[in-house]
């Protein structure tokens, strides 16, 4: 747990890459959610180099919201996949790349995402959330996508 003025947030790390028993994740989000006012979960998950999320991103996804989680951000798939926004909360399935060290496979490889969170500070809830995609140039510099 993190403290930003009086804003308690709760962060909790996750390699689903070996796709493991969601149970004790879930404990640690119950836990979290009695002693934060916001809690993020942090996934390493998906199939690499794809744009949309599995079936497990969606169904962990789904549990994870309704065990109280606020937000998913989540990667692993070295590329931008949606942005979901649910009366439970928000998933960011993959922010992509945002530094790497070298050229990947595909267009993919050198895009990325920042993802801009508005908490209200009295509600302590989150009023915005929207994901700005970034591009990355062959000599390592990152730029909005929307700007030169």
């Amino acid at each position: 747990v993190v403290t930003a003025g009086d804003l308690r947030i709760g962060l909790i790390g996750w390699d689903d890459s070996k796709e493991p028993d969601v149970e004790p994740l879930l404990a640690c989000v119950v836990e979290l959610e009695a002693n934060a006012d916001l809690v993020i979960v942090l996934p390493h998950w998906g199939r690499e180099h794809t744009t949309e999320p599995t079936q497990r991103q969606e169904r962990v996804a789904a549990r994870l919201l309704q065990g109280g989680a606020d937000l998913i951000v989540g990667s692993g798939p070295h590329a931008v996949q949606p942005l979901l926004n649910t009366a439970f909360g928000s998933v960011a399935f993959s922010l992509g790349n945002a530094v790497f060290d070298g050229p990947g496979p595909d267009l993919n490889w050198s895009r990325g995402a920042l993802l801009e969170v508005i908490i209200n500070s009295t509600t302590k809830r989150t009023v915005r959330i929207k994901m700005h995609e970034i591009r990355i140039d062959d000599d390592g510099a990152v730029h909005l996508s929307d700007q030169e």
